[in-house]
């Protein structure tokens, strides 16, 4: 009984607490609209005077191209008010990026002006400058910008050649060059590509269509693989499995040796489940010289993690040397994309452009 009359004591004042809370927050907000209503109308009440005796000549403004299209372009206009109650309008003017004969496009209060009919694919200059009663302010900085292509059959051009596309095909229009590349692809997804020949007597049929895979964009320095994930610093590397409900410690198997791993699942009321086995993609140390496993609970699912506090680690190899896969001939990561955060040093990738060739040979990049 006292007991129950307890939680009842209890459950009362929680309510009480809960109502009071809500009681303080409705007058905080009330006193907060009240306050702010009464100023806006006293600023706006009051506005033909202060405007007159207390505006000052307003400073350059600043302008950023936003909205960037084919034939328009939109300026965001901040002002850099040089008193509060100055009320100020503001005049752009362009041009073409090699002319200084500028082009004004009128002036008014907006801080979002458009330029239309524009030329696509060109640069232009803006520029743009704050007035108000008392004065004009000097001209912002100069904004460079470059109208958009105006697409052609869905496509457009670059350098070297042109292109178009359909809601499902894209298509580069022909050159002589010999080596192409197609970009803005998605990363781990398969492609298929063709080509055909173009001269002046005709069109040949055809190549063989040619398969490809793009590489996995990598997470934390590393990628996955069937059945498991991995992840890599420039000393180490975690491998990570999700494992069923109830799977204790005796139920996993792993072997390690420096350029070999075997992970296996093994309970008692089942056969026995490779995970991963194979060559690794570079040398580890051994248990023996500090790499470990665990079995750990992340995210509400069971993950062993295979490494040393931090990953298998990596034994004579260049910062830069990153593993491409776990086992060779698993799906690669491309570790060009490997940032300096993801991997966990202070050290940026650097492009393959900046080695010679047998630095990129010592670390594992060739044929990048």
């Amino acid at each position: 009984m006292a007991i129950a009359i307890r939680k009842t004591i209890r459950k009362t004042l929680n309510k009480a607490r809960k109502q009071w809370r809500e009681f303080i927050e409705f007058v905080l907000d009330l006193i907060y609209f009240t306050f702010h209503g009464i100023k806006e109308t006293l600023y706006k009440k009051t506005l033909p005077v202060t405007n007159k005796y207390l505006s000052r000549v307003p400073k350059p403004p600043i302008a950023t191209a936003k909205d960037v299209r084919a034939n328009r372009i939109r300026l965001n206009i901040e002002s850099s008010f040089s008193s509060p109650f100055n009320i100020e309008r503001f005049e752009v003017e362009w041009t073409v990026e090699d002319s200084d004969i500028w082009v004004s496009v009128g002036a008014n209060d907006l801080q979002q002006r458009t330029v239309a009919r524009l030329k696509p694919d060109c640069d232009y200059k803006f520029r743009v400058r704050a007035i108000n009663a008392l004065g004009v302010s000097g001209w912002s900085e100069v904004v460079h910008a470059r109208t958009k292509i105006d697409p052609k059959n869905g496509g457009g051009h670059a350098e070297g050649y042109t292109w178009e596309q359909t809601p499902s095909d894209i298509t580069l229009i022909a050159n002589d060059l010999q080596q192409r590349t197609v970009a803005r692809l998605k990363p781990d997804c398969d492609y298929k590509f063709r080509v055909r020949a173009i001269n002046a007597l005709g069109v040949s049929g055809w190549s063989e269509v040619v398969h490809a895979r793009t590489k996995i964009d990598p997470k934390n320095g590393g990628g996955h693989a069937e059945g498991c994930t991995w992840e890599q610093t420039p000393s180490d590397i975690t491998l990570m499995f999700e494992l069923p409900p109830g799977t204790s410690k005796r139920d996993v198997r792993l072997a390690l040796r420096q350029d070999w791993i075997r992970v296996e699942l093994a309970p008692a009321a089942s056969p026995a489940k490779v995970l991963l086995e194979g060559e690794l993609y570079g040398k580890v140390k051994g248990f023996q010289a500090g790499s470990f496993w665990e079995l750990v609970k992340e995210g509400g699912k069971l993950v062993s993690r295979a490494g040393p506090r931090g990953g298998l680690t990596k034994s004579v190899a260049p910062k830069f040397d990153y593993w491409r896969a776990i086992i060779p001939g698993q799906h690669e990561i491309d570790t060009h994309k490997i940032s300096s955060e993801e991997a966990g040093t202070g050290l940026q990738m650097l492009q393959p452009g900046q080695y010679d060739p047998d630095q990129l040979r010592h670390m594992g990049l060739k044929g990048f």
